[in-house]
C-alpha cells in the first residue's frame, strides 16, 4: 500500500536556495575545490617548508647545547664558611679565633674553589698561551693555599702559586673529566672571578646548566625531530 508524499512549496524553495544559495552547498563546493586546487597544494608546500626550515634551526641549537666543545673548563667556588662569630668576637664573650704564623685573622673563611674539564678532549699544557696561567681570582687576601688536589691523580700543588687575591694554576694537563679542588684560607668572603689565556678551550660557569635546562634540551630536540619527519611527509604526500 503506497502512502503519498506531499512537499511543501516553501520546504522545495528552502531545498533550491540551499543549493545555490547562502553559498551553503555552493561555498561547500567552492572549499572542496581549493582544498584539491594548486593554491592549497602551494600553501601546503610554503608551510611544510618554513617546518622544515625551524626544524632545522632548532636541531643546530639543540646538537649545539647537547654536544660540549671539544675543550671545555667548567669553574665554580663550591663554598664558602666563615671560621669565626664576628658578633661573638665583638662581645669579647670567648669567641673561637684563627691565627696564621702567630697572627690574628679577623674574618677568615674556607673556600673551596673547583674546575672540570667538561668537554670532549684533554687540555694540555699547549692550551695555556705563551705558558701564561689560569688565575681564579676570590677578590679577598689568601691567607694560605691549603690544598690542591685532583682525584685519583693526587696532589696538583707544585702546579700553583699564590699571589694577593689570586691562585695561579698551570701550565698543566687537565685530563678528560677531570676535577681539581682548590682549598684556600682567605681573609674575608670570597667571590670568585676567573682569567684565562687559553687557547681554543671555553670557559663556562658551572651549575648554570641545571635539570631543567637539559630536559628542555631533550625536548627541543625531540620536536625538532618530529616536525622535520611531518613536514617531510606532507611533501613527499603533496608532491606524489
Amino acid at each position: 500500500m503506497s502512502v503519498p508524499v506531499t512537499l511543501s512549496r516553501r520546504y522545495l524553495s528552502g531545498h533550491d536556495c540551499g543549493r545555490a544559495g547562502w553559498g551553503r552547498g555552493g561555498h561547500v563546493q567552492s572549499a572542496v575545490e581549493v582544498l584539491d586546487g594548486k593554491g592549497f597544494n602551494v600553501v601546503t608546500i610554503v608551510l611544510a617548508v618554513v617546518a622544515l626550515i625551524l626544524g632545522g634551526i632548532s636541531t643546530y641549537y639543540a646538537r649545539k647545547a647537547l654536544f660540549p666543545p671539544k675543550r671545555q673548563l667548567s669553574y665554580l667556588l663550591g663554598s664558602a664558611t666563615a671560621l669565626v662569630n664576628q658578633a661573638g668576637l665583638q662581645a669579647g664573650d670567648g669567641a673561637i679565633e684563627v691565627r696564621r704564623n702567630g697572627v690574628l685573622l679577623t674574618d677568615p673563611y674556607l673556600a673551596v674553589v673547583e674546575i672540570k674539564n667538561s668537554g670532549r678532549h684533554a687540555i694540555a699544557s699547549e692550551q695555556f698561551d705563551r705558558g701564561r696561567p689560569l688565575e681564579l681570582d676570590l677578590n679577598v687576601p689568601i691567607v694560605e693555599l691549603m690544598g690542591a688536589h685532583a682525584g685519583d691523580h693526587g696532589s696538583v700543588m707544585d702546579a700553583c702559586a699564590v699571589s694577593a687575591t689570586f691562585v695561579s694554576f698551570g701550565p698543566e694537563l687537565i685530563r678528560r673529566s677531570q676535577e681539581i679542588t682548590f682549598t684556600l684560607l682567605t681573609e674575608g668572603n670570597p667571590d670568585l672571578d676567573v682569567r684565562d689565556y687559553f687557547v681554543d678551550v671555553k670557559m663556562r660557569k658551572a651549575g648554570t646548566d641545571g635539570p631543567r635546562a637539559r630536559v628542555m634540551r631533550f625536548i627541543v630536540e625531540a620536536s625538532a625531530t618530529g616536525s622535520g619527519a611531518a613536514a617531510a611527509a606532507v611533501l613527499a604526500r603533496v608532491l606524489s
